[in-house]
């Protein structure tokens, strides 16, 4: 009996965790979406001595090189109110596709003659070396292999 209270005491301190730290994260990212961005104020440089600045080389020593700047956000977009607000504009929608005819089930799609592993292991090995080598245009697989199979058949009957 008091392992199973033990047990559930755990169960529910850590869902006491679990809540106290849903909690946190949410007012946390409301706090962060509620507060203004802060402006940035920007040191103006002389044009002269912007000049200078890049005349002068970086150094070679990675150890006198200057401070890092810190990034600082960038100033939101002020809005003019007396401009009409512009919706981005979005691709014009694709026009639908025709529906397909419906499948011609009359017939049953074509088969392959019957053929043992081996045979069509050898048809395979034949495709793969005719696409290797050739440049033209291929017939389809299952003609191919149709072919193939019967020429098998008929070294099989021979022999």
């Amino acid at each position: 009996m008091s392992i199973d209270c033990t047990r559930q005491g755990i169960g529910l301190s850590q869902l006491k965790i679990g809540l106290i730290l849903a909690v946190a994260l949410q007012s946390l990212t409301a706090f962060a979406q509620s507060a203004p961005p802060q402006e940035v104020k920007q040191k103006k440089v002389p044009a002269a001595s912007s000049t200078t600045q890049q005349q002068r080389t970086a150094p070679t020593n990675p150890s006198m090189a200057p401070a890092s700047k810190s990034i600082a956000p960038t100033p939101a977009k002020k809005i003019d109110p007396e401009k009409p607000a512009q919706a981005p504009t979005a691709p014009a929608p694709a026009s639908p596709l025709p529906p397909l005819p419906p499948v011609d089930t009359t017939k049953p799609p074509p088969m392959l003659p019957r053929a043992s592993r081996e045979q069509m292991h050898a048809c395979a090995e034949q495709w793969h070396e005719l696409k290797m080598s050739s440049t033209q245009d291929l017939p389809m697989w299952r003609h191919f292999a149709a072919r193939c199979l019967a020429q098998e058949e008929k070294t099989k009957a021979d022999k």
